[in-house]
């Protein structure tokens, strides 16, 4: 469980810049930079403490642009996250998480899975792919338990690879030229009809003429998920150094 919040009375201070309300239940808050933190990466969380209602909550980065002087964390309500305003101070009193590389060692196709909260660290990495230009070989698959945080579209992005009519796709990551779609159990409009690691299974069986152990994996989600991904990776006899893997196991929030 998170530390009680009484223990990050004197936390270093962020302001909140805006906080956006999003579908499913979901909240995105830009916080001015921490500055007593000054490397910032995927798979890491922000512990925040709001004093007015006197809780911590850990929350995974989805967004950094140090040069702007700002960051953005995904958090899902509930939440005492949902009742921070816009020029508030909260106490930042750190980071966690384990940083994932945004590097390999030769250019290649990258697949970044991820579910639910799991979508922080999936955009993290993807803007920093985009940024060194290594994003066109990506391809992004997300799954959500109820509804995804954006209103998915259409995507223009042609993906032989995944089964015809799977075609639900993140504006965000399609704007940045990253292919993405969408996995649903809850029968969504053009979404894959199963979990997203069923959906990769398909995916890397399309991609086996084209030497699919070459492929870099990032894996963002539950424990159980990152556990259920050890399945493909035995499939497919993926090796370690090839998988950067997030579990988010801190996303609890004490209330």
């Amino acid at each position: 469980m998170p530390e009680r919040a009484d223990s990050h009375a004197l936390a270093p201070q962020v302001v909140v810049l805006t906080n956006l309300g999003m579908r499913g239940d979901y909240g995105l808050l830009r916080l001015t930079w921490p500055k007593h933190i000054p490397n910032l990466n995927p798979g890491h969380a922000l512990q925040l403490h709001t004093p007015a209602i006197d809780a911590v909550t850990c929350a995974p980065l989805f967004r950094c642009d140090p040069r702007g002087d700002w960051c953005e964390v995904l958090y899902r309500s509930p939440s005492a996250l949902s009742q921070c305003k816009p020029t508030e101070s909260i106490g930042c009193s750190g980071v966690i998480g384990n940083e994932m590389s945004s590097t390999f060692t030769t250019p290649q196709k990258t697949l970044l899975l991820g579910s639910g909260l799991g979508l922080a660290p999936i955009v993290f990495f993807a803007d920093l792919l985009r940024q060194r230009r290594q994003h066109r070989q990506s391809i992004a698959l997300l799954e959500f338990d109820d509804e995804a945080p954006f209103v998915a579209t259409p995507s223009r992005i042609l993906l032989p690879t995944v089964p015809n009519g799977v075609i639900a796709c993140m504006p965000l990551l399609e704007d940045w030229g990253i292919a993405s779609r969408l996995a649903s159990t809850t029968d969504q409009p053009g979404t894959f009809d199963g979990g997203v690691l069923a959906l990769a299974d398909h995916v890397l069986g399309q991609l086996r003429r084209d030497n699919a152990s070459a492929i870099a994996f990032v894996v963002a989600g539950t424990d159980e998920f990152v556990e259920q991904f050890s399945m493909l990776r035995e499939k497919y006899r993926i090796q370690p150094e090839r998988v950067q893997v997030c579990a988010l196991a801190y996303t609890i929030t004490n209330q």
